[in-house]
């Protein structure tokens, strides 16, 4: 059955910004050291925590502004292709890099479904439509908020967040079983190919 529904431009949904921050290369150290998310940890519209990159920024910026909580949506703003990803309670607190920008929502959508819909195959010709550049893609903060998304009716959404939810733990189990099983034949590799 198909749900009539209506789009909504993005600002219209988001109640706060997050701007990634530039890490600070120094020798001697001066700086706040901090856990940075990079494009690298989207993955499968969740945040991979490895391996979060530990960096130095700027005593001058406000790190805290640049924090992640539970719930925030992140997307790459360059790249040859956009992520989207939420945050869970594993990468909470941590800083994002300028590569990326995270919003919060107001309620009126589940983080959740923002996010399947940006990493859709709609989703990803809307947000190339609004990339410009010649060598690397790029969005632009203010054409990014511009995009209109589908916001389906508040019973809908929970049956989609649930769904969401299930397939996340999934994909979540089956990473791990993966990387357990190259573990394992690296091992038995090393051991008898001496």
């Amino acid at each position: 059955m198909l749900i009539d529904m209506e789009k909504i431009k993005l600002e219209d949904l988001v109640s706060e910004k997050i701007f990634g921050i530039p890490k600070y290369h120094v020798e001697s150290g001066n700086g706040t050291h901090v856990q940075m998310i990079n494009i690298r940890n989207l993955q499968d519209g969740t945040v991979v925590p490895e391996p979060i990159e530990n960096c130095v920024v700027k005593e001058s910026w406000d790190v805290d502004e640049s924090r992640v909580a539970r719930g925030d949506v992140l997307i790459s703003i360059k790249g040859s292709s956009f992520k989207a990803a939420v945050i869970d309670n594993e990468t909470t607190g941590l800083t994002i890099s300028p590569n990326l920008f995270g919003i919060r929502l107001n309620g009126r959508l589940h983080p959740e479904i923002l996010v399947a819909y940006l990493n859709s195959s709609d989703g990803q010709k809307e947000l190339m439509k609004l990339a410009r550049g010649t060598v690397v893609n790029a969005l632009s903060i203010s054409n990014l908020l511009r995009l209109s998304v589908p916001v389906p009716p508040v019973q809908t959404q929970e049956v989609l967040r649930v769904y969401l939810g299930a397939v996340r733990e999934y994909t979540k189990l089956t990473r791990k079983e993966t990387t357990l099983i190259e573990k394992i034949t690296a091992t038995i590799l090393q051991e008898n190919l001496r």
